[in-house]
């Protein structure tokens, strides 16, 4: 993936300075579809969205009823990782939470909401 992520940063766009060593890459989702699949997974909890790579990857996978919960504090991030989900026939199955991670956990847990991976 090519983006401009330290020019976005320096313009204040994102609140990390993000390096494309800590996103999810091709072998990461391969095997993350693994686990899904090998797990007949129907609902998958992800924390930190990121382009969204990850989940997008794991949605690809789920059947057409599952559903992955991603948390992601960054507006910008899921506006951006939305743009993506937008283009794919599984972005629907993409349910991104936005705020700290640790209030999504939370509220989830409240919810008694469980989930496969």
């Amino acid at each position: 993936m090519t983006y401009p992520f330290k020019q976005a940063y320096e313009e204040g766009k994102t609140m990390w300075n993000i390096n494309l060593r800590m996103m999810t890459g091709i072998q990461e989702g391969s095997f993350l579809q693994s686990i899904v699949s090998m797990s007949k997974a129907k609902r998958v909890l992800e924390v930190g969205t990121f382009t969204g790579y990850a989940a997008l990857a794991c949605a690809e996978v789920l059947p057409k009823n599952g559903e992955a919960i991603t948390c992601e504090i960054d507006p910008f991030l899921v506006t951006l990782a939305k743009s993506f989900f937008d283009k794919s026939p599984h972005g629907k199955k993409i349910n991104v939470k936005v705020g700290p991670a640790k209030d999504t956990l939370s509220k989830l847990a409240d919810e008694r909401q469980q989930f496969d991976v």
